[in-house]
């Protein structure tokens, strides 16, 4: 089978499970210009993608920003324990 009619047989006969798989690899990498073309089509038809799709791109939003969060360092885990202990002892 050729190249183009691979391709165009793709962009046509997506289903929601390969959006799917699409949209969570669009996560991770560029995808091809027929997977682009592909999800795209499917996405112009079916609402339920449409929504995964923002879903999908709110829990990498969250993943990004806990990924770039710096850890606490030993000395503030440990005031922090020391508080959390104080107070229970208080308590």
């Amino acid at each position: 089978m050729s190249s183009l009619l691979k391709s165009l047989r793709q962009i046509l006969y997506l289903n929601c499970e390969g959006a799917a798989h699409l949209l969570s690899d669009e996560q991770d990498r560029s995808l091809l210009r027929s997977e682009r073309w592909a999800l795209r089509m499917h996405l112009l038809v079916c609402a339920a993608c449409r929504q995964y799709k923002k879903q999908v791109a709110v829990i990498g939003d969250a993943v990004r920003r806990l990924a770039s969060q710096k850890e606490p360092l030993p000395a503030e885990l440990e005031a922090a324990k020391q508080r959390i202990a104080r107070r229970l002892s208080d308590s």
